[in-house]
């Protein structure tokens, strides 16, 4: 379904590239590929055996949490048979027996449901662990240009603002920078601290490997991608005029340049 949105999307805006409503249809390419992306990488993490032999003993422990507690059984018992029931129906609306048309209103209806069963789930999760288990995020989603790689043309080229200031920041500057850590769809602006409570840079993509992670954390392969903090201090410098921030976020807990 996403593919075929996207496809419709960039279709209409080749049609409209000169109209000035361009630009709000580039965002929401964009904001579709983010979406397909996501979904692909989660959609591997699901079909791995190791992760979902993880996930299932997960489950299975915290299901047989409630039962053994009265009250929580009370309130809870039921959670996980009418989340399963409820998928059960949206998949029988998106594909209907004999080939029908997909019931779309349907689909959204069910969808609308669906967040409140899942928070009982995280309810249950913290009655039973407490703060052991970190949080979800907010699935906000950040962007940044790899423009001056293609030339500073098409749809990935720069602002000219930033384009014109660019001159002014230390091409040894640092950028970019990966590591092992544990995101999930959201955490795109959250800081990255050092074991000297440094701020260190700012989370804001992970390659579709990190994904599955969202079933399992594993770091073979994951990795988290920040943006540095030597560049935000230039770009708030060089591009933003702020000039009075950078110097109040050097005076903090940001490390030296090394």
């Amino acid at each position: 379904m996403l593919r075929n949105i996207l496809g419709q999307l960039q279709q209409l805006e080749g049609m409209l590239k000169s109209q000035p409503t361009n630009n709000e249809l580039q965002n929401a390419v964009l904001q579709m590929q983010n979406s397909r992306k996501a979904v692909q990488g989660y959609m591997e993490g699901l079909e791995k055996e190791s992760v979902m032999s993880i996930k299932r003993e997960k489950e299975e422990a915290m299901r047989e949490a409630v039962a053994a507690d009265e009250k929580l059984n009370e309130k809870y018992g039921k959670v996980w048979d009418e989340l399963a029931a409820l998928q059960a129906e949206k998949a029988k609306a998106l594909m209907p027996e004999g080939g029908g048309r997909p019931d779309v209103a349907t689909f959204r209806e069910l969808n609308e449901k669906e967040p409140a069963l899942e928070k009982q789930i995280g309810e249950v999760a913290f009655a039973l662990y407490g703060t052991d288990l970190a949080p979800w995020a907010t699935s906000t989603y950040g962007w940044l240009g790899r423009s001056v790689e293609f030339g500073n043309e098409g749809e990935i080229a720069l602002p000219p603002k930033l384009a014109a200031t660019l001159p002014g920041i230390d091409p040894k500057t640092l950028v970019n920078w990966v590591c092992t850590c544990d995101i999930i769809g959201g955490n795109s602006g959250s800081p990255v601290i050092d074991k000297d409570l440094n701020v260190v840079g700012l989370v804001f993509d992970g390659n579709i490997e990190s994904l599955s992670n969202n079933y399992v954390f594993t770091d073979d392969v994951a990795r988290t991608v920040n943006v540095h903090t030597q560049i935000i201090i230039a770009t708030l410098r060089e591009v933003y005029a702020g000039v009075s921030v950078a110097d109040e976020l050097e005076k903090g807990t940001l490390p030296e340049s090394k």
